[in-house]
């Protein structure tokens, strides 16, 4: 019998995947089957850290309804599959229903899956499917060295620069800074003044074009203001 939250359950942990807790969030699923509810899936999605508004607006999309109905299509209709094989274009093999692995480097890879049936009918007891994989490293970002700066007058102005900020893959790379004052900026170079002396953690924060949040590093650099004599 299929559970009745089953296609609920099914597009809240397709969210979880969007935010890269499909594994945490599928495993106390499976632990509470019996709690299954839209509350409780947004309870779960708060004990794990994930964005809920997001969370709430990925599990209620075409995409995410798409993705389980791939999966529901992927079930043997007139008997039971028997066999999964991925092959991956850098040449790794895997078996089983459900797959993980690392990747070594950025890039994009494409990975092919073999299913088979119990039927041993030759040529027809086998289904492919393939699909490319982007693998994502996040930005090289660099805040600068620690610095000790003067503070009280009108030129005392400290610049920051990370202009060789750059992304593996390629992408584009969005700038933020927080000089740990409660002033922001963006871009890859930025000046501020400090009101008073004090010690300051800067961080840089640098987004590449993908949108996932592997593809989101951060730098700290310490600013020690000291008031002039």
């Amino acid at each position: 019998n299929i559970h009745p939250q089953a296609v609920h359950a099914a597009t809240a942990a397709y969210a979880a995947q969007q935010q890269e807790k499909f594994w945490p969030f599928h495993d106390i699923l499976f632990d509470n089957q019996n709690r299954f509810s839209d509350a409780y899936y947004e309870e779960v999605a708060t004990q794990l850290g994930l964005n809920v508004a997001q969370f709430n607006r990925d599990r209620k999309s075409q995409s995410a309804y798409a993705a389980v109905e791939k999966d529901v299509n992927l079930a043997d209709l007139d008997g039971d599959l028997t066999e999964w094989i991925w092959r991956f274009s850098d040449g790794m093999v895997l078996q089983g229903a459900q797959v993980e692995r690392a990747f070594d480097s950025p890039g994009t890879q494409t990975v092919t899956l073999a299913v088979r049936d119990d039927s041993g009918a030759s040529g027809c007891d086998t289904g492919l499917d393939a699909a490319e994989i982007l693998i994502n490293a996040p930005p090289e970002v660099d805040a600068g060295p620690d610095r000790e700066v003067l503070v009280g007058a009108a030129h005392d102005v400290v610049s920051f620069d990370a202009t060789q900020v750059q992304d593996p893959d390629g992408q584009g790379v969005r700038l933020n800074w927080d000089f740990g004052d409660g002033a922001r900026a963006s871009g890859a170079v930025a000046r501020h003044r400090y009101a008073s002396a004090g010690e300051y953690t800067v961080t840089l924060e640098g987004r590449d074009a993908t949108g996932l949040a592997c593809g989101v590093a951060r730098d700290t650099a310490v600013i020690t203001a000291v008031a002039r004599p």
